[in-house]
């Protein structure tokens, strides 16, 4: 029986879903309570930790675990060390002691070595000895310090024509085009566009994306947009929160929510600034504004599992330093992440197959045709 897409719950973290296996056995569950995934040791966290709701996969890592349990305990494969007779151990320690006795205490016979007694030269001297070597100068120190070396005339010609290359940094008023708000003020423009780079653009050709809304699907495919915070309370931001700001009309998002893919949008316009949504109210680690984009969802009917594609997404993205998805062809932690052509070509060719009605769909029908 296959654990991915199994329901289990957990008395802490609420209900969740397995999501993917690593190669060890462990499973990672997600949590939409959290929005995140943990991992667990299978089967031995089942009826300790995790409860499965399959009463028919509850049984299976029952009997798993009960097997490993009766095999991690079996007596007759413990071999227990040999038991000290007190007795003979007393009879060496004794021995020893008695041993320690009978050798002759030796007196260390070596002189200390004397020492130099340094006789610390008096104040007087001391002023004394500064008010001759400052009559000693012949060169001004203001002519000194105007009279710069041909090195140091080099090096300063040098860091002129550096400076003049670089770009200058955008003004603390507008960043991206955008108004600069209390919370966008915390978070430099330099840094945020140094750890996310926009890939390049084909013309006439939209960018692809996969978003993870784990737990604020239904609400935010109801309302029509894709919402994230400019960054934490505490200042910190992700790269797939600044995404937001580099995504334009027309291009296509896939979403996901629990390994599985449940809706294709197209982006109708750039981000705006908005309030954090009702969804998001339990994320209080937020700023409670950040980028709103405006999409048209097409929920499908029939979502297509992630991990029917494992083999593509691990030839073309998996261990990229910007995925959706890690090495083992799992879904990453975030939000927003670019997602490659022609794994996206791929995976709208599986909701087409299994979603008809999108053949319909302008947008998607034309993609696939470039």
């Amino acid at each position: 029986m296959d654990v991915i897409g199994q329901r289990v719950s957990h008395e802490v973290f609420g209900s969740g879903e397995i999501v993917g296996r690593e190669k060890n056995g462990d499973i990672l569950v997600y949590f939409a309570k959290l929005d995140e995934q943990k991992r667990f040791q299978c089967p031995a966290a089942f009826g300790r930790y995790l409860k499965a709701e399959d009463k028919a996969f509850a049984e299976q890592m029952s009997k798993e675990g009960a097997g490993m349990q009766a095999v991690s305990f079996d007596p007759a494969q413990i071999k227990l060390p040999p038991r000290e007779n007190p007795a003979e151990k007393n009879k060496a320690n004794t021995a020893s002691v008695k041993e320690k006795e009978a050798k002759p205490v030796v007196k260390d016979t070596t002189e200390p070595v004397p020492t130099e007694t340094v006789k610390p030269t008096p104040i007087k001297e001391v002023q004394e000895s500064h008010a001759v070597a400052d009559t000693v100068k012949k060169t001004p120190v203001a002519d000194v310090a105007h009279t710069p070396s041909v090195a140091v005339k080099e090096q300063t010609v040098e860091k002129e024509a550096a400076a003049a290359k670089e770009p200058t940094a955008p003004t603390e008023s507008v960043v991206a085009g955008k108004p600069v708000t209390k919370e966008r003020e915390k978070i430099s423009a330099d840094d945020r566009h140094r750890r996310y780079t926009a890939p390049e653009r084909v013309k006439g050709v939209p960018q692809t994306y996969f978003v993870l809304q784990g737990g604020t699907f239904a609400s935010s495919s109801a309302g029509g947009y894709i919402w994230a915070p400019y960054s934490q309370n505490d200042g910190v931001h992700q790269p797939y929160w600044d995404s937001l700001e580099y995504v334009e009309p027309g291009d296509i998002i896939i979403h996901g929510e629990g390994a599985k893919m449940k809706a294709v949008s197209c982006v109708k316009a750039p981000f705006r600034e908005s309030d954090k949504p009702v969804e998001f109210a339990t994320k209080t680690k937020f700023t409670d504004k950040g980028r709103k984009i405006d999409c048209e969802y097409h929920i499908v009917k029939n979502p297509v599992p992630t991990k029917q594609y494992r083999d593509d997404i691990i030839r073309l993205v998996a261990g990229k330093r910007f995925s959706p998805f890690n090495n083992l062809g799992n879904g990453n932690n975030g939000y927003l992440y670019d997602l490659d052509g022609e794994l996206a070509k791929i995976f709208l060719g599986a909701l087409v197959e299994a979603n008809p009605e999108l053949k319909e769909v302008r947008f998607i029908v034309d993609y696939l045709k470039k």
